[in-house]
């Protein structure tokens, strides 16, 4: 996946089918999606249920859902998009999604399974977010130029939310407080796709 940063100016490399090219992008992340959903699942096979238990695994499947829902909701966008016609930030950006997806199913897993110390499960949950926001929305901000300033804000409001995680030592409530702002996200998201085309790529 590096091999095309040293390649930038060369002739030889061809404009990607850029409708066909973020198609499997996206039959990618479903299968991340997927692959997390059985992750959280399997953690639920072999221990008492509890009320700690049944809504932590009930936010991490809203938060699993939320995170879905963000990344297909503006995915139109990048395949009208002429910039990146090569693909190079969409290819190096989603190897961050992909690690974020990771992080983000494995801890929610440790929050039902309740073996992680509160500080560790914040801040993987932290990294994992960090890495799904940079990846999902570094292409938006090279290739969709008028969407820059929504994208800024939106981020910012979701992370100023999330921070009131660092105030609580509770994982439900850390969980809650990660998932709420994303559904905050896409309602500014659709208002922010209203304002600017007139319409919402659902």
């Amino acid at each position: 996946m590096l091999v095309p940063v040293f390649l930038l100016k060369s002739s030889a490399i061809k404009n990607i089918d850029r409708e066909h090219f973020i198609e499997r992008l996206g039959l990618l992340v479903i299968i991340l999606l997927g692959e997390s959903i059985i992750s959280i699942s399997y953690s639920l096979r072999e221990i008492d249920f509890s009320q700690a238990v049944i809504s932590n695994a009930f936010v991490g499947f809203l938060l699993i859902g939320a995170v879905w829902w963000i990344y297909f909701d503006s995915l139109p966008l990048l395949q009208e998009s002429h910039n990146d016609p090569k693909g190079y930030v969409l290819i190096l950006t989603h190897v961050f999604v992909c690690i974020g997806f990771g992080i983000v199913a494995n801890t929610i897993s440790h929050a039902i399974l309740n073996n992680l110390i509160t500080s560790e499960f914040r801040i993987l949950l932290l990294i994992g977010l960090l890495l799904l926001y940079f990846g999902k929305q570094t292409p938006y901000f090279f290739t969709v130029l008028e969407y820059r300033r929504y994208i800024l804000l939106n981020s910012v409001s979701v992370f100023a939310i999330y921070s009131l995680s660092f105030f609580t030592e509770s994982k439900f409530l850390i969980l809650s407080l990660t998932t709420l702002p994303l559904f905050l996200y896409i309602a500014l998201n659709y208002r922010a796709q209203r304002q600017l085309y007139g319409k919402v790529y659902l």
